[in-house]
This record gives structure tokens, C-alpha cells and sequence, in this order.
């Protein structure tokens, strides 16, 4: 397995390792293929959030592996008229009830990570 952002002299056809397994790649007229490190884990600051409606708290990510070639996040709150996130992870508490925050890899691994979000009065 090649790994990182390398060139591989392509022939005939290529193995990669992709979604745990080998998978060949026919490759024709090129003369180099470009390796891309997905994602493969999403660590969050927080797995649980209690908050009181109005406040704010700020989830952060730790991705890896470290030389993923694409560090970036998308934020989603399964009930955002209950706890909304912004953009950057900073999550708001709206009104009272429990929500789910996730944080999805942006470079197509598909990768992701939740916390639990739950608001009292």
C-alpha cells in the first residue's frame, strides 16, 4: 500500500487499499496516480453535552491519521430547533430536549464521530 500524496508508475492495473480491502484499478493512459489519506477516525471534545437553554459550548475534532490529506468537518445537529451547530462546531442549546451533533469527514471516507446533546431548563 502506498500511502500519502505520492506517484506510483501505473501498468496494466493497481491494487488499492480501500474500505478494508484490496481493490484493483485498471489504469490506461496515465503516467502517475495520485494516493489520497482519507480519514479514518473522528475523536470529538465532548461525547455528552448538558447545557442550559441560551448557552453555547464548542465541540472540537481530533482527526486521523494525523497525515490525512483533508482535516476538515461538516456539522449536523439531528434536531436543530433543539441544539443548532454552527460551522465550526460551536453548539447552541435552543430549547429543551436531546439532539445529536455529528461531525462528518469532508474528504469522502465517509468518517464520523457524535456527541449527545441534551438541554435542561
Amino acid at each position: 500500500m502506498v500511502a500519502g500524496s505520492q506517484s506510483a508508475k501505473a501498468q496494466h492495473g493497481m491494487q488499492v487499499w480501500q474500505n478494508g480491502k484490496f481493490e484493483l484499478y485498471f489504469i490506461n493512459n496515465v503516467d502517475s496516480v495520485r494516493f489520497v489519506n482519507l480519514v479514518t477516525d473522528i475523536y470529538l471534545s465532548q461525547g455528552n453535552l448538558t447545557m442550559n437553554v441560551g448557552e453555547r459550548k464548542r465541540l472540537t475534532t481530533t482527526v486521523y491519521p494525523i497525515d490525512a490529506d483533508d482535516h476538515t468537518v461538516t456539522w449536523e445537529s439531528s434536531a436543530p430547533d433543539i441544539a443548532s451547530v454552527d460551522e465550526n462546531g460551536l453548539v447552541k442549546a435552543a430549547s429543551p430536549g436531546t439532539a445529536v451533533i455529528t461531525a462528518t469527514a469532508t474528504d469522502g471516507s465517509g468518517t464520523m464521530a457524535a456527541a449527545r446533546w441534551q438541554s435542561a431548563k
